[in-house]
């Protein structure tokens, strides 16, 4: 995914609204609400879907969304920020060389197990 995609996801998940989201089950649906007002159904039959007895579990995913993507998006953005420091720090320890051998273990390391894109 590059930043472009996820700046994209950003955008919808700050476009969606602010506040307490939850669930409550009714007779034959799970009912998806929103400050006092319900907002999606999902009924427990669903005769042109192959989802039918889902309900409870798609509401909860629809529910939880609100908070788990912008916490999903701040990770991506912290871990990718990490993987920018290693590569940094891979590109200065390049320079250096163990001086009994003349070769630093760590570049060793870095061709076979580290990929650094620019």
């Amino acid at each position: 995914m590059n930043e472009q995609e996820l700046q994209a996801i950003e955008e919808r998940a700050n476009a969606a609204t602010l506040g307490e989201w939850g669930t409550v089950r009714a007779s034959n649906d799970v009912r998806i609400w929103r400050d006092d007002c319900i907002v999606a159904i999902f009924p427990d039959a669903m005769p042109y879907y192959t989802t039918a007895h889902n309900a409870d579990a798609d509401a909860a995913f629809c529910v939880t969304a609100r908070a788990d993507v912008p916490a999903l998006i701040a990770e991506v953005r912290s871990l990718r920020a990490k993987l920018d420091a290693v590569g940094e720090y891979v590109d200065y320890r390049r320079g250096y060389t163990d001086w009994d051998t003349g070769v630093f273990p760590f570049d060793e390391w870095c061709e076979r197990f580290v990929e650094v894109q620019p």
